[in-house]
């Protein structure tokens, strides 16, 4: 939330650029920071721990990749409303390449760029099964209830082969060491 408060801010002009980098960054590494320390000290089980880790990283990158793309296009903008419509599918600025498509996402809300930075869109990418953050996603008019049943079916399988490898393989052979860790009776 308060990426998508920053990045509000930032569009409608009330942040300068440089501080709303600074703001997101410091987000982003408070997100880390928190993450690393509830771990720490609350001491969850360790798959709950490691799904929370990884829950956390993949939100990570997902916000990396919005905050990347929202400062693209704050960049960007002033370029396209210089070419008003006259660039060939890309605008270059510092090396930086801007897709046909968000240049035209770009063009729709040139009025009131504050508009990109919406709640429905940041929720979109929240489920998607993506990291990179896009103005517009290519979809289907209509959802493949095979494809989904199928892909639930591959994930049941990989989660009972996981749990069937950890629980009969791995904790054996870890149990011992675990119980010596924690009774402190390490020959040393």
């Amino acid at each position: 939330l308060l990426m998508f408060g920053i990045e509000k801010l930032a569009f409608k002009k009330v942040l300068p650029n440089g501080l709303a980098m600074f703001l997101q960054v410091l987000n982003l590494a408070s997100l880390l920071i928190l993450t690393i320390l509830f771990c720490h000290y609350f001491e969850p089980n360790p798959l709950f721990g490691l799904a929370h880790m990884f829950w956390c990283l993949m939100m990570l990158l997902k916000m990396i990749s919005y905050v990347h793309i929202m400062n693209e296009v704050r960049n960007t903008l002033p370029k396209v409303q210089e070419q008003n419509g006259k660039s060939n599918g890309h605008v270059k600025q510092d090396e930086e390449i801007v897709s046909k498509e968000n240049i035209e996402v770009i063009k729709k809300y040139q009025k009131n760029i504050s508009a990109i930075v919406n709640a429905k869109d940041i929720l979109y990418f929240y489920f998607a099964p993506t990291l990179s953050y896009q103005l517009w996603y290519p979809r289907s008019s209509h959802i493949s209830w095979s494809k989904v049943g199928n892909m639930l079916v591959k994930l049941t399988l990989v989660l009972v082969v996981f749990m069937t490898l950890l629980t009969q393989q791995f904790l054996p052979i870890l149990e011992p060491s675990c119980k010596i860790l924690i009774e402190g009776t390490m020959v040393g």
